[in-house]
């Protein structure tokens, strides 16, 4: 049996985090998202979003 649950984001970041930047990222390395061939809805750790808001709205290197 399936669940559907509707999402909506509050507000777009800064600069767009790619699977591709959390997969190179060691910070993230256990991130579900990660480590799952699924790419569906995956949970996010509140330390995970934490490192994702300060990647996205870092300055470009």
């Amino acid at each position: 049996k399936f669940q559907c649950v509707d999402l909506a984001a509050k507000a777009p970041l800064p600069r767009p985090f790619t699977l591709a930047q959390a997969k190179a990222d060691k910070a993230l390395a256990e991130m579900s998202l990660v480590t799952s061939f699924r790419l569906s809805v995956q949970p996010v750790t509140a330390a995970e979003w934490k490192h994702i808001l300060a990647v996205s709205q870092a300055p470009d290197a």
